[in-house]
């Protein structure tokens, strides 16, 4: 529970003005009503209005011990001139710029020095400065660094160090993340903000049970992975759904994300996008106003597509629980639901069905559609991939079904055999076991007795001439999965 942050006056408790974070403009606010000092920084009102409540007075103005009124810029100065009043005018800059070259600014270096040297009276030179200066510059290059930001700047603090960690995020995400934390008492820092609001999104989606897939989030993540790590030209591009799953920080390090271990799969999942996207993107451009996605997962096709939203209907089909999951992540992050995008909620294994939810939509039944099948074959029975096939049979002349299958084990390639019995036997484990393996020919028997009139198998080579013949790394897809492309 966010507790609320009480007013500023002065009934407020010293801890609680202490605690919570105030705008300047609320500080200086207090401080006119109550005819105290009104200029100076954030950091100096904060301090005149701690005393003031402690107090009941005005604090005390500094005697100044400065010795001397005249600038060391009004005189000539050289790398040997001793530092006696220090200011950042003009003619200083141009010194400094002299020394240093076009590159100098006025950097946390001297920024710090400034504010704490000016009055002391110190056996340093201008020549101290200058490599001072240098020698800050070159700790920035070093791969920990982080940038000096004084105290007084919560929000560069927090905005910067939200970026270190989510790189992924926007800017309008990080300030809304600024937002929340800046109403709790405490530190308004990166830390408290993963320690209060994070944990509570967390504990606010178990409860709902608002959980992803764990398939679909691992597709997603290798598809993030692949334009993260994998060497250009990327097959696929999709950095939306990685702000989606909003993953922990260290989620590369997860052991199915293993670049080298998962490059065969991860490399067959981008080339199934790609071949899906690129076929479906050309029948919309030849006619076709309506796109089925069976067992959607993490797609975000409408998000990256804005142009199609008055072309193509787009209906995603999916379990209820990813699609609320998926629904409410979108919404956070500030995407508004596409004109052109029905969410249809189902139970895939047929146990309510998926075609009269369908037909209860928007879906036109005397149109023509494209239908991606992607994923799902493997994780219904045999039965139910005929009777998925022969309801889509049914559909409109001009419709068009494009399914994946994954091949039986003894048609995969000698090596890659044991690593897909692991995959198989993790895949049980975790309770989502492989229940239908098919050959082309079987698939392409069973596609066309549903009553498809032309039926084209797609394999492995060519995936590999489409979207690998010009690669220079050993970016492949591994032999598991294939197509066919069904037509009414």
């Amino acid at each position: 529970m966010i507790s609320k942050r009480p007013l500023l006056t002065t009934k407020i408790t010293m801890e609680d003005f202490l605690n919570y974070y105030w705008l300047k403009e609320e500080l200086r606010a207090f401080c006119t009503k109550y005819k105290l000092p009104t200029s100076g920084s954030k950091e100096e009102l904060q301090k005149q209005i701690e005393h003031f409540l402690k107090t009941g007075t005005k604090l005390p103005k500094k005697i100044s011990t400065q010795k001397s009124k005249v600038k060391d810029s009004d005189n000539n100065i050289t790398l040997k001139t001793l530092v006696k009043n220090f200011r950042n005018d003009a003619k200083t800059r141009k010194f400094f710029a002299q020394q240093i070259g076009k590159n100098f600014h006025f950097n946390e270096y001297l920024r710090e020095f400034a504010k704490k040297n000016l009055e002391n009276n110190t056996e340093l030179t201008y020549g101290n400065l200058v490599k001072g200066w240098i020698e800050s510059e070159e700790l920035k290059k070093q791969k920990n660094y982080k940038s000096k930001i004084g105290s007084q700047f919560e929000y560069m603090t927090f905005i910067r160090d939200f970026f270190a960690f989510e790189k992924n995020k926007s800017k309008k995400e990080a300030i809304a993340a600024w937002n929340s934390i800046k109403l709790l008492p405490g530190k308004r820092t990166y830390e408290n903000y993963l320690k209060n609001i994070k944990s509570q999104e967390i504990d606010n989606y178990k409860k709902n049970n608002l959980t992803p897939d764990p398939t679909a989030v691992r597709v997603a993540l290798w598809r993030a992975l692949h334009v993260l790590k994998d060497l250009p030209p990327h097959i696929f591009k999709d950095e939306i759904a990685l702000k989606v799953i909003d993953p922990e920080i260290d989620w590369q390090s997860r052991a199915d994300m293993h670049l080298d271990n998962t490059k065969g799969f991860r490399a067959s999942i981008v080339a199934r996008s790609r071949f899906i996207e690129d076929i479906v993107l050309e029948k919309i451009k030849f006619g076709i106003k309506q796109y089925l996605i069976f067992g959607a997962g993490i797609d975000t096709f409408v998000h990256r597509h804005p142009e199609l939203e008055n072309k193509v209907s787009i209906f995603e089909i999916d379990k209820k629980e990813t699609q609320e999951w998926k629904i409410s992540r979108f919404k956070a992050l500030g995407y508004n639901k596409a004109k052109n995008l029905n969410y249809i909620s189902v139970d895939l294994s047929g146990k309510i069905s998926w075609y009269e939810k369908l037909i209860n939509s928007k879906f036109d039944l005397k149109s023509p559609s494209i239908t991606a099948i992607a994923g799902v074959s493997l994780y219904l029975s045999k039965k139910a991939n005929l009777q998925l096939l022969a309801q889509f049979a049914k559909f409109p002349k001009g419709s068009i079904v494009i399914l994946s299958f994954i091949l039986p084990i003894e048609l995969l390639e000698e090596k890659e055999k044991n690593n897909f019995k692991q995959v198989i036997l993790r895949a049980k484990q975790a309770g989502t076991p492989f229940l239908s393996f098919f050959s082309p020919h079987e698939l392409l028997i069973y596609a066309k007795n549903a009553g498809f009139k032309k039926v084209t198998h797609v394999g492995k080579k060519e995936i590999i001439n489409l979207y690998f013949k010009d690669r220079k790394d050993d970016f492949l897809p591994s032999s598991g999965e294939e197509y066919i492309i069904a037509c009414t």
